[in-house]
């Protein structure tokens, strides 16, 4: 896995404890593919309003974005509203499609489902990679 943020370098210690547990989930699929983790992504929208975004982890063959959600992104209207318009903006800007995986807390017992049907939506995508004129 490639890291895309500005710490290339980043541990995994130093991962939420979501994403450290949706790693350990995902059992090593991501090793075997280009996957981006922290992609920095510059949008603009209709408005001509620029938006950045780090992509949780992006599928680049697939042209995937795969967000890990805790509890907080639909409690809160704001943080719920940005995550719909970055999905929005993704699709339409550069055909990327974002499948999210929600989960209260590393326990949650849905997380280790979500995944695996993440992993079965990955698997049957067609390749794309659009994105790259993006990166920043």
């Amino acid at each position: 896995m490639a890291f895309g943020g500005n710490n290339p370098k980043r541990l995994t210690y130093l991962y939420s404890p979501l994403e450290f547990k949706s790693l350990q989930l995902f059992n090593g699929f991501f090793e075997t593919r280009k996957v981006f983790h922290e992609l920095p992504i510059k949008l603009k929208d209709d408005k001509n309003k620029t938006h950045f975004y780090h992509l949780d982890f992006y599928d680049l063959a697939t042209n995937t974005n795969i967000e890990i959600s805790p509890k907080f992104h639909e409690t809160y209207k704001k943080v719920k509203d940005s995550d719909n318009l970055r999905s929005h903006l993704l699709k339409s800007k550069l055909g990327i499609k974002t499948l999210e995986i929600k989960a209260n807390n590393i326990k949650d017992k849905t997380l280790e489902k979500q995944i695996k049907k993440t992993i079965r939506i990955i698997k049957k995508s067609k390749p794309n990679n659009r994105i790259l004129d993006n990166y920043f």
